[in-house]
């Protein structure tokens, strides 16, 4: 399974290379469980070398980089933890569901950016919420987009 980065859209062909970093509210000694800015991104030592993650010099006062391997996420117990994320999080949740369908729905992550022009050229015809289509649509999706690049 292949991921796009958040920051240059090169591929993440390897669990090993990416990591996913979320800001982190901080208060004084205390990190609280507020968490927003969830990105799928190259990690440290991977093929960019570090210049795809967050730049903690640019966050806003009390806000701290949170971040894990990409590969804690694609287990069961990762799922467990983004859905804990969910749960501690209201005000996130849309960002949050768009990083668990990336992470574990396969080729969803590759096909997100063509779904409207796929859907514009006839590929499919799109029969659920945006943003939640089937696995047939996803894979359609992506063929139509490699086929047309």
């Amino acid at each position: 399974m292949t991921w796009v980065c958040d920051t240059c859209g090169e591929a993440i062909r390897s669990v090993d290379d990416g990591w996913l970093e979320w800001k982190t509210r901080f208060d004084g000694a205390v990190i609280r469980s507020e968490k927003s800015g969830f990105r799928l991104v190259h990690g440290p030592g991977g093929p960019r070398n570090n210049r795809c993650m967050y730049n903690e010099e640019r966050f806003r006062d009390g806000e701290v980089v949170g971040d894990l391997q990409l590969e804690t996420f694609t287990r069961s117990d990762g799922l467990m933890t983004l859905l804990e994320f969910l749960s501690d999080n209201p005000q996130s949740a849309d960002e949050i569901i768009e990083i668990i369908k990336r992470i574990h729905i396969p080729g969803y992550d590759t096909a997100r950016h063509h779904f409207a022009a796929a859907i514009r050229a006839g590929v499919f015809e799109p029969n659920t919420k945006p943003g939640f289509h089937s696995v047939n649509d996803i894979d359609a999706t992506n063929a139509w987009a490699t086929a047309t690049s």
